[in-house]
């Protein structure tokens, strides 16, 4: 009886199916980076994924609500921790079951962005957070410690094409540098002009 039992463990090793073997991470992987100095996630957020959020922040805990482009029916709130520049949420949404909503619930990592002011990531359902979708939110210039979110667009200017003459002398050359005389006419003795 032992060498049977012996032998059919053999049998299922090379399938993977001996129990207490370690399998290996399924999904992208999302590891924490650097913390993000004087981070202040409070305020009103954009996204496009989850409409309008609202986001508060006591030290590394988040909390916070999510008004569902959807309806109202398909809002939900999140609560999470900061880690270095990640933001781990899990989120609730209730459902309506009058309406034929299921309540759900799921995970998301978020990386921080531009010093606290963007939020890009991926959600999931249940226990996995890369699941379900990408997950990105913009903090408004409006929101409490959102002034520092304002970016500045410089509109860059299209470079216009210099006068340069063919010998790719330059009128700026020309008065900087040292006199050049001007070339002799073909036939022309040094002198005459």
């Amino acid at each position: 009886m032992r060498a049977l039992t012996v032998l059919l463990v053999v049998a299922l090793a090379p399938s993977g199916l001996l129990l207490g073997c370690a399998s290996q991470p399924t999904g992208p992987v999302m590891e924490p980076g650097r913390p993000i100095a004087r981070l202040n996630l409070t305020g009103k957020w954009y996204s496009r994924e989850f409409g309008d959020m609202k986001l508060v922040q006591n030290k590394n805990v988040v909390t916070g609500t999510y008004e569902d482009p959807r309806g109202p029916d398909h809002n939900g709130r999140v609560r999470g921790r900061i880690n270095a520049d990640l933001l781990e949420l899990e989120w609730i949404k209730p459902g309506n079951p009058v309406a034929a909503i299921m309540p759900m619930r799921g995970m998301a990592k978020l990386r921080i962005m531009d010093g606290g002011c963007a939020l890009d990531g991926l959600w999931g359902y249940d226990k996995v957070w890369h699941n379900g979708g990408n997950w990105n939110a913009t903090k408004s210039q409006f929101a409490v410690g959102g002034e520092h979110c304002v970016r500045q667009t410089v509109e860059e200017k299209p470079a216009e094409p210099a006068d340069v003459p063919i010998d790719g002398t330059t009128e700026e050359s020309l008065r900087e540098g040292p006199a050049v005389p001007a070339p002799t006419p073909a036939g022309a003795a040094p002198g005459d002009q």
